[in-house]
């Protein structure tokens, strides 16, 4: 059954980061600006989990499963998202403003800092 599965490629990775950082800086603008929604901003940290792990994938080549892991292999804002992902998943309420501004920062970086196609 594997053999049915594509494999993955950098190119693939890579507008998996740019589309992922696009949707969350719409998203998250959005919820910043008229939702304020605390279950919205849980879902978005959720969703910028697998785009730090497209990030993580283009840049060592290794896809990190785990978020445990990931956390672990990764530094700076991307570690940050994903910490803040793991205390949400496990119940602690982000933050909202805190949390909004630094996932808004985070993806309009990866978008200044991806290639346009």
């Amino acid at each position: 059954m594997r053999a049915c599965v594509p494999r993955i490629t950098k190119a693939a990775a890579v507008r998996a980061v740019r589309m992922g950082a696009c949707n969350l800086y719409h998203a998250c603008a959005h919820n910043m600006l008229h939702e304020k929604s605390p279950e919205v901003l849980g879902a978005l940290l959720k969703s910028a989990v697998f785009t730090v792990q497209a990030k993580h994938y283009c840049a060592c080549g290794a896809y990190i499963r785990q978020h445990r892991a990931l956390l672990e292999a990764v530094s700076g804002a991307d570690r940050s998202i994903v910490e803040s992902a793991l205390a949400a998943r496990a119940g602690d309420a982000p933050d909202f403003d805190r949390t909004s501004d630094l996932l808004f920062s985070w993806a309009g970086e990866l978008i200044r800092q991806s290639p346009a196609e």
